[in-house]
């Protein structure tokens, strides 16, 4: 689930793809503020800074408006085989009562917490991975 606040939805579907240079100071600031915690893994701010700054308008104004819509609620309830869910508790754009919400409703998870995004993009994730299938297909 991709939360898209109401007033960035209206932005993002108004915004001419050509001003994207007027909304990106915007954006970063508004991840800054309200979405990540800059103090527990200030590389996910940066990281994400340089995303938005290399970002083709066109192609993120499309993706932002079909994230918005996704939703994974009605999909869990299919999925009958072994899982591995990669948390991120200190990650708050990513929604950590989502992926808790997730674990509880999935039967066969097994859910690791790795606190950061940082930690969610390290060698500990390869780890974890490879650990959960020896586990699954020994």
């Amino acid at each position: 689930v991709f939360r898209v606040p109401r007033t960035w939805m209206v932005i993002v579907t108004l915004f001419y793809p050509p001003l994207y240079a007027l909304i990106k100071p915007f954006a970063k600031w508004y991840l800054k503020i309200f979405r990540l915690n800059v103090k527990t893994d200030t590389g996910q701010y940066t990281k994400y800074c340089a995303a938005i700054d290399a970002a083709d308008a066109r192609k993120l104004k499309k993706a932002i408006l079909a994230l918005a819509k996704y939703k994974i609620w009605e999909r869990l309830e299919t999925i009958n085989r072994p899982a591995l869910l990669v948390d991120a508790s200190k990650d708050l754009l990513h929604e950590p009562e989502n992926l808790r919400k997730i674990a509880v409703m999935l039967p066969t998870v097994t859910r690791i917490d790795l606190e950061t995004n940082q930690g969610t993009h390290s060698e500990k994730v390869v780890e974890e991975f490879r650990r959960f299938l020896t586990q699954i297909c020994p």
